[in-house]
């Protein structure tokens, strides 16, 4: 993943035509869910709204697995679809390799000029290549933008759309990869630091009760986001971990 800026948590919240008026919502203390107290824990896995765990290898399409996977996130549970990061990793406009990685503007065009989202059994990951001429199974109408730390709108936006497109830095790149900043046995994981954010995954719940002694790092309180990632179903909690609520970076 490309990333120019020094922090940057973003949400890719994406409507359809098709669903764009059905939204899903966790039973708050008040009818409006923009001001209703929030559950201290939601796990999108407990109510239908996290799609199947996927796996990039080792091409640099974190970027198109997390985009594509809050909108299949968005559409669920009414319905259940697999969209190809394939197609739209190839076939975005940019014309950089997958090997190079890629970033959520990339992701914003490709969907917002309609170009996808397209079936992976019409274009399945990892060949290289792209048919000519698919069109797109769902045209995108809206994509929303939650600013740098707002992490009550985070949640918000996850109840309501079901999954929020964040970055974050690591050094790990795959399954098989180890770090000071990740607890394997507990799956949680926390960067403080000045690296610019390189990885993309899919914010679906979170836990404030989840224990800062998790973490391999010092950390100001307990709590942490629960995310998607796309290195198959082999790493974290079969493909899920725990990132720390509170995001940190250190600048100098």
């Amino acid at each position: 993943m490309k990333n120019k800026t020094r922090f940057a948590l973003f949400l890719a919240v994406l409507g359809t035509a098709a669903v764009l008026a059905a939204d899903y919502f966790v039973p708050l203390q008040t009818d409006n869910p923009d001001t209703g107290q929030l559950p201290a824990v939601y796990d999108g896995r407990k109510n239908g709204r996290a799609p199947a765990v996927k796996n990039q290898g080792s091409l640099g399409t974190c970027w198109a697995f997390a985009s594509l996977q809050a909108l299949e996130a968005r559409l669920l549970p009414e319905e259940s679809l697999d969209f190809s990061e394939d197609h739209m990793s190839l076939n975005n406009g940019f014309c950089i390799p997958q090997e190079e990685g890629g970033e959520y503007t990339m992701s914003m065009a490709y969907l917002l000029s309609w170009q996808g989202p397209v079936l992976e059994s019409d274009d399945p990951y990892g060949d290289g290549t792209s048919p000519k001429g698919l069109k797109a199974v769902k045209h995108v109408q809206e994509i929303q933008m939650i600013p740098g730390k707002d992490y009550e709108k985070i949640k918000r936006a996850v109840l309501r759309y079901g999954g929020v497109q964040s970055s974050l830095y690591t050094a790990m790149n795959g399954d098989r990869s180890k770090s000071d900043s990740y607890n394997e046995s507990a799956s949680a994981y926390c960067y403080i630091g000045s690296e610019p954010p390189n990885h993309d995954s899919v914010i679906i719940g979170w836990d404030d009760g989840f224990s800062k002694d998790n973490f391999n790092v010092p950390v100001n309180g307990d709590g942490a986001f629960i995310c998607m990632n796309s290195w198959g179903d082999g790493f974290g909690d079969q493909g899920f971990l725990c990132i720390l609520l509170r995001f940190q970076y250190r600048y100098e």
